[in-house]
């Protein structure tokens, strides 16, 4: 009877030890597993949870050292974290960033650590304004004149504004600079509606940069104001707003 005594009681001391060897051979192992963080991430309005919320831990470097995303439940699990003090950025498309900074993870104290409810607030995405432009078209018929929209003409861009009135259809600039139009040089230029003053007969229109012209309109059929006997017509060279005060050449209108 003491022999069976002494069996039993040999038995409980050696399930005892190995016992304890388990549990301390599990702490040490947790210990190798580093910290956890958990949490759940919601919407602030419907209080419903969020699924494939990115969840991140950041070094003082601002470094990503770890991270991972939201389940169906809107809950995060993050293990095997080295002790330390990181800053945890929840983010989710549609919904403004929260960080939560100094978290603090160690063996003694804060091994696991429950962030709790987390709540992101919807951010009203911002939709690129598109500016529709009213495009003119190159060249405009009316009753009495036709339009050159020469701005609206890329290649039109360069040169002097005898480049330009080469493009006009109707009008042409020889190698001298005399402006014809139908093939009659007795023509009529204006800038801004008013009398060109350069040149010979007020003709002269090659200090005048392509790039400052609006656009160019032909009157085939001027009033009687501008003496149109033997006219063949009138070309008004109409400058972009803002260009001719800046203009540092030589035009000469009446008035300037």
């Amino acid at each position: 009877m003491n022999l069976n005594k002494y069996f039993l009681l040999l038995i409980f001391f050696i399930m005892s030890l190995l016992q304890a060897q388990h549990t301390h051979g599990s702490h040490g192992h947790s210990h190798d597993n580093g910290c956890e963080l958990f949490g759940t991430v919601v919407d602030s309005l419907t209080i419903l949870p969020i699924e494939y919320a990115s969840i991140s831990l950041l070094d003082m470097k601002n470094e990503i050292i770890t991270g991972g995303v939201t389940n169906t439940d809107g809950k995060f699990y993050i293990h095997e974290i080295k002790p330390g003090k990181y800053l945890v950025r929840i983010e989710f498309m549609g919904f403004k960033t929260v960080s939560i900074p100094d978290v603090k993870l160690s063996f003694r104290e804060n091994k696991i650590k429950d962030l709790g409810q987390i709540s992101l607030v919807s951010s009203a995405i911002e939709l690129e304004v598109v500016k529709v432009i009213d495009d003119k078209p190159i060249f405009e018929f009316e009753t009495d004149k036709m339009i050159y929209n020469s701005s609206d003409d890329i290649i039109a861009d360069s040169g002097t504004a005898e480049d330009v009135l080469n493009k006009v259809p109707m009008v042409t600039v020889d190698q001298d600079g005399e402006v014809a139009l139908r093939g009659n040089p007795n023509v009529k230029i204006l800038i801004n509606g008013r009398p060109n003053r350069t040149g010979e007969g007020g003709k002269s229109v090659d200090n005048i940069p392509a790039s400052l012209i609006d656009k160019v309109e032909v009157i085939t059929s001027p009033s009687a104001k501008y003496d149109p006997d033997g006219m063949a017509g009138i070309i008004n060279i109409v400058l972009k707003k803002g260009k001719y005060e800046g203009f540092n050449g030589s035009i000469k209108i009446n008035g300037k």
